[in-house]
């Protein structure tokens, strides 16, 4: 009966390290899954942002400017809210 009981823990034993290294297998991938996603986020950001200070974009926010839309778009806004 010990004998049997000796096993039980000793395979019970066996079967937790096996379910730790797995999740612990996991765990390291999922991680890369992240920082490979983390690193793309920020590539995109820089990309964004370097696109942000270009000239087409300036010209396009100086006219905005210039042409007054901003006082319409503030309208719009405005009526849409009181519709709500």
């Amino acid at each position: 009966m010990i004998t049997i009981v000796e096993r039980f823990f000793s395979d019970f034993e066996k079967e937790v390290n096996k379910s730790i290294i797995c999740y612990n297998d996991s765990m390291k991938e999922n991680y890369g899954h992240v920082e490979d996603h983390i690193v793309a986020l920020k590539k995109e950001i820089e990309d964004k942002a370097a696109t942000l200070g270009g000239e087409k974009v300036l010209k396009t926010v100086i006219g905005f400017h210039a042409r007054e839309e901003e006082e319409k778009y503030n309208q719009e806004i405005n009526s849409i809210n009181t519709r709500i």
